[in-house]
C-alpha cells in the first residue's frame, strides 16, 4: 500500500536549529511522506577593501564569499553598521549558482566603530548566519572639520 502526505502535511514546514545554521524540513513534492532536509548556506568570508580602519569619508569595497551545498544562492545583503544597508543583490557575482562572490561599496561619512556584515540566502529562503560573516570597521575623524 503506498502511503501519500495530506496537505496540510505538505504544507507543514518545520525549523530546525543545528548550532549555528537553520534547516528547514520540509515534505517532498510528491507527497510520499518522506522528508528532505535543506542546509542554510554558508557565508565564509567578508573581505574589506582597502582597510578596516580610515578616516571619513571612508570608502570601503566590501566582497562576500559563500556556497550553498544542496542548491543555489537566491540573494546577499549587506548592512553596513552605521544605518546603511544594500538591499537585495540578486544579478551579480554567481548569483543563481551554488557559490558566490559578490562585492558592494559603501561610503562611512561619520567617525565611530560599525560592525559591517553579509548574510547569503538560499533558493529555499534559508540564510547564513549573521555572524558568520562580519568586519569591524573603525573610521577616524578627519581633519578638515570644525569643532
Amino acid at each position: 500500500t503506498t502511503r501519500t502526505a495530506s496537505a496540510a502535511m505538505a504544507a507543514t514546514i518545520n525549523r530546525i536549529k543545528p548550532t549555528n545554521r537553520y534547516t528547514h524540513l520540509y515534505t517532498n513534492s510528491n507527497s510520499t511522506g518522506s522528508a528532505s532536509i535543506n542546509e542554510a548556506p554558508i557565508c565564509n568570508n567578508l573581505a574589506v577593501d582597502p582597510a578596516t580602519t580610515g578616516v571619513e569619508p571612508f570608502s570601503i569595497t566590501f566582497t562576500v564569499n559563500g556556497s550553498d551545498s544542496d542548491g543555489t544562492i537566491s540573494k546577499v545583503n549587506f548592512n553596513f553598521g552605521d544605518g546603511g544597508i544594500s538591499g537585495d543583490i540578486t544579478t551579480t557575482g554567481g548569483i543563481g549558482t551554488n557559490s558566490v562572490n559578490v562585492a558592494t561599496s559603501h561610503t562611512y561619512n561619520n567617525a565611530g566603530e560599525y560592525t559591517a556584515s553579509a548574510v547569503i540566502t538560499d533558493n529555499n529562503g534559508d540564510v547564513s548566519s549573521s555572524t558568520s560573516c562580519q568586519q569591524t570597521i573603525i573610521v577616524q575623524a578627519g581633519n578638515g572639520g570644525g569643532g
